[in-house]
């Protein structure tokens, strides 16, 4: 069956009997799938679904369901068509206005009703106002006995200054609940407040708390604000005076107190450089009192309030390299142990954006420190690979020695956990070097146990012809391939054991043309399938050496590498593939865990 075809067999179902839910859900559904596949367009589609559920909504008994949600829907849809068009459609307001008198008598009024409430008060129909004015004075109103009232008000409210102040009181939140639903209709809540305050000037002028909190009700619904501003701002300087006169002892709380006020102000004024000066100002007092003052908070409460603290003071300087350092200390310190709320990120990673800010943000004297911290979060988090990389930077800009000692202490463990042990020794004999006065005799004994402590376990995979054969530790290693190349005078070793520096060991430690072989024994870690020891089988590909170019240059290199043309023999099997067979054993000793292919 079609969809089309589907669609008038739901369809005449529904005809037969529109109150059966399930048929009438069907085909809203059938035609929602025709306007995906432009069967239909959306105009047509949603009149239908209007229809159809509408007529579904008509039947006495009917409570209203999620049928009546999926008419509001299509009404949204097309109230936003024919608003693009643009477009007003009468129909369109009846329909909202049905569905809204249905609700009145079951006294409910969903969220999803809200738009279409919003379009018909903005109607320029004074009867649909009015109506849905009274509608939600119905809906929000709980006490019936002033249902009246306010409906008299809704249509008059220059009326509103002739009320006594008992009533104002008692109509204000119903009046704000209607500004927040929609400001086009907050004139309302604006004329009960104003004829507040004109009520405070005459029967209460020294209210200026009062004054002031309807000043900023006034100054959040109101199109003109700058006066409104200007009028609070003279209440908010003066309760400032007050504040400080009354709060004399300068603590944590005192600051806090004045942030408020010029958090306000700053607020209203974003231009004033004096109001935002003073609320970096009160911030900051209050992180110092945190970090110097005996507290009654615990550590963790302690500890989310400097962060929040320095959150607040990026956002007025978010270029101040110091704020951005802290802010970042302060997310490592709280680790996987203290977790926010920050979308998706954890706390390290809060504090490698930071850190990489403070970089950004330093000169190049400065940046050793940012690399340094950096290090120190890839360290707790175990990442050795970002560890390594950030210290070594950290050790290349540390401008003296005594900060080269703080990086280098962290950078020594991170060479160790990257199998890399000769550089762990150079940077102990370095340190060694540099403390002539032994004040930092025990933390060097201290990373030269803990080298010591991790190679005495498995620090390097030994591969032999393209196979793992076994793990060898550093001390051991030397060794290890003395032994080897006594045993087998004729192989090969490459030795990875530091990366940063690769050897050919193995016929007189190949002096001659060591990059043949290099590439030679890469090659060999490549082959797929068993290698004999008898027949070594290494397979060239003409993009990765210049064998195309220079095979017969390469052959005599071959030769004058292994020594003995008879050991060696070269066959070119197809166009881009040459064997080297020899009866020798190859080897290749690389740190534990570590990618060849970064460094042949």
């Amino acid at each position: 069956m079609s969809r089309m075809e589907e669609y008038h067999h739901v369809k005449t179902e529904v005809e037969q009997n529109p109150y059966v839910y399930d048929n009438v859900i069907h085909l809203v559904q059938t035609l929602n799938k025709l306007q995906r596949e432009n069967e239909k367009s959306l105009e047509e589609v949603q009149w239908e679904k209007i229809e159809v559920l509408d007529k579904f909504m008509e039947k006495p008994d009917r409570v209203p369901n999620k049928a009546e949600e999926k008419l509001i829907e299509s009404l949204d849809s097309l109230l936003e068509y024919y608003g693009r068009l643009p477009m007003a459609s009468g129909e369109i307001n009846d329909r909202y206005l049905n569905v809204f008198l249905r609700r009145k008598e079951l006294g409910e009024f969903p969220d999803y009703l809200q738009r279409g409430f919003i379009h018909l008060v903005m109607e320029n129909y004074q009867d649909n106002q009015i109506k849905m004015y009274q509608l939600i004075v119905s809906t929000v109103i709980k006490d019936k006995s002033i249902h009246e009232k306010v409906s008299q008000l809704l249509l008059h409210p220059e009326q509103l200054a002739n009320e006594p102040t008992p009533l104002l009181e008692e109509l204000e939140p119903y009046f704000k609940q209607m500004a927040e639903l929609n400001r086009d209709i907050s004139h309302f809540y604006k004329t009960l407040l104003e004829v507040k305050i004109d009520r405070l000037e005459v029967e209460d002028p020294d209210a200026q708390g009062d004054k002031l909190d309807i000043l900023r009700e006034l100054i959040k619904y109101s199109k003109e604000k700058s006066k409104l501003k200007e009028q609070a701002e003279i209440l908010l300087l003066n309760e400032l005076e007050d504040y400080k006169q009354f709060r004399t002892t300068l603590d944590k709380g005192y600051y806090s107190g004045i942030e408020e006020i010029y958090q306000e102000l700053y607020s209203w004024f974003p231009q004033n450089k004096v109001y935002k000066d003073h609320l970096i100002d009160s911030i900051e007092k209050q992180v110092h009192f945190m970090e110097n003052a005996e507290s009654n908070q615990s550590s963790r409460s302690l500890h989310h309030a400097k962060i929040e603290a320095y959150e607040k003071l990026i956002r007025l300087k978010p270029n101040d390299k110091e704020y951005n350092r802290n802010l970042a200390t302060f997310y490592f310190q709280g680790g996987k142990n203290l977790k926010r709320s920050r979308g998706h990120e954890s706390n390290f990673e809060l504090a490698e954006r930071y850190f990489g800010r403070y970089i950004d943000l330093s000169n190049e004297r400065e940046k050793y420190q940012g690399y340094y911290y950096l290090g120190l979060l890839f360290l707790q988090q175990k990442d050795w690979g970002s560890a390594y990389k950030k210290l070594k930077d950290a050790v290349k800009l540390a401008p003296t020695f005594d900060d080269y000692f703080q990086v280098a202490y962290p950078y020594v463990i991170s060479c160790v956990h990257e199998r890399n042990e000769l550089e762990a020794d150079r940077i102990i004999e370095e340190m060694e070097s540099h403390d002539k006065e032994f004040e930092y005799r025990k933390e060097i004994e201290f990373v030269r146990m803990y080298k010591n402590m991790f190679s005495s376990g498995f620090a390097y995979t030994v591969f032999k012809n393209g196979k793992e054969v076994e793990e060898i530790s550093y001390l051991a290693s030397e060794k290890y391939i003395e032994d080897l190349l006594h045993d087998n005078p004729h192989s090969f070793i490459l030795d990875m054991r530091n990366p940063e520096v690769t050897y050919v060991r193995g016929i007189e430690d190949c002096k001659k043309n060591t990059s043949v072989l290099k590439t030679l024994l890469y090659r060999h870690l490549m082959v797929n399938g068993s290698v004999s020891v008898e027949d070594a089988r290494i397979i060239l590909q003409k993009e990765n050496v210049n064998v195309a170019r220079y095979i017969n240059m390469f052959k005599e290199d071959m030769y004058d590498c292994v020594g003995n043309k008879e050991m060696l023999t070269i066959s070119h099997a197809k166009q881009s593939v040459y064997y080297f067979e020899f009866p020798a054993d190859t080897y290749i000793i690389q740190p534990i865990n570590f990618s060849i292919h970064n460094y042949v």
